[in-house]
């Protein structure tokens, strides 16, 4: 891995409170952290492969943030990765040695299930074991 940690969130352009990471390719990097709580707004994450990465400390995607062909090819983590129910994920992979479980669910009791438009494959852990 890298020897430089990097902040997810200072790869995002910000436009108002919307937040988009676009067309972008990360390999052999270490995030403190795969947080984007921090960030007050909607979040898109589209077009972008993280490969042989590692996360050392905190894996958390939450419900204001939409992924779309999104790729963790070889994720390290440190922790457990978390995926809240609210989030929408649309054709996100995840491959590789499971360092860490998977975790998906709803966080809070008041948790809204909103309809998603026809996605083919919302998120596909088949290569993950």
């Amino acid at each position: 891995m890298s020897e430089e940690k990097k902040d997810i969130g200072e790869q995002f352009i910000k436009t108002n409170k919307i937040f988009v990471l676009r067309e972008q390719k990360f390999e052999n990097v270490t995030f403190g952290k795969f947080s984007l709580s921090h960030l007050q707004g909607q979040v898109f994450i589209e077009n972008v492969k993280f490969i042989n990465c590692e996360v050392q400390n905190g894996f958390w995607i939450r419900d204001h943030v939409t992924m779309k062909n999104v790729l963790f090819e070889n994720i390290k983590c440190g922790s457990d990765l978390e995926f809240k129910v609210g989030a929408c994920l649309d054709n996100v992979k995840i491959t590789g040695k499971k360092t860490k479980e998977l975790i998906c669910r709803k966080i809070f009791p008041e948790d809204i299930y909103y309809e998603r438009p026809e996605i083919d494959v919302h998120f596909d852990i088949s290569e993950f074991d």
